[in-house]
């Protein structure tokens, strides 16, 4: 009886860590996603860009599709958002599960004068510690 309520009590401890660890990853998720929503909705790339990964794929609707660095993936967004200027984006679909964290919506943008929308799709994935952006699609 002891020995049972012993294995009880470390399958507990070790399901409070994990459940720990768990929600911390979820917070971070969610301050990564704020972070790249705060960016996109001011075209400051460097709110997001430390998330980069360094094969982070990209596809915008200008045509430009690929697998790029991190610094490459910085200046890309930078000049896409200096031309096709946003004034609203908001997610529509928020996934948190730490398994693939991604993230939906729309951005209105402005070119050239013309108003349009794109949907938009950004996936994270955990490398270590830490969290990277794996995903782009502005379309």
């Amino acid at each position: 009886m002891k020995i049972l309520k012993k294995i009880l009590f470390i399958c507990l401890f070790f399901l409070l860590i994990y459940s720990s660890l768990y929600s911390q990853d979820e917070e971070k998720v969610k301050y990564i996603f704020n972070q790249i929503e705060k960016g996109l909705n001011n075209s400051i790339v460097s709110e997001f860009s430390q998330y980069f990964f360094n094969d982070t794929y990209i596809s915008l609707v200008n045509g430009i599709t690929g697998y790029y660095t991190a610094n490459q993936s910085f200046y890309i967004l930078q000049d896409f958002l200096s031309l096709y200027v946003p004034f609203k984006f908001t997610f529509s679909n928020i996934s948190t599960d730490i398994n693939s964290p991604f993230v939906t919506g729309s951005l209105k943008y402005d070119y050239k004068g013309v108003r349009s929308t794109a949907r938009v799709f950004i996936s994270l994935k955990a490398f270590g510690d830490n969290w990277h952006i794996t995903q782009i699609t502005i379309k």
